[in-house]
């Protein structure tokens, strides 16, 4: 018939019980990836206070010339 249209197909209807729970499911998810990378952080040494630090400085001060460790070799 000329005046007719067809009906739109029906949207799915999840309801606040699908919405909880997809929101429980992606706050899981997301709470298990970041404990895994904490997890991996920790095992990494990241965070460690003891940690030992390296340092260039031999012990010479800021104003330690190369030129006098070769003073001495000649």
């Amino acid at each position: 018939m000329a005046g007719t249209t067809e009906p739109a197909p029906e949207q799915p209807k999840l309801g606040i019980k699908a919405t909880i729970a997809g929101l429980i499911f992606a706050l899981l998810v997301l709470g298990g990836f970041g404990a895994a990378v904490a997890a991996q952080a920790d095992d990494d040494g990241y965070g460690d206070d003891k940690q030992e630090v390296h340092s260039d400085d031999d012990g010479h001060g800021e104003d330690h010339d190369a030129s006098d460790d070769h003073e001495a070799d000649q």
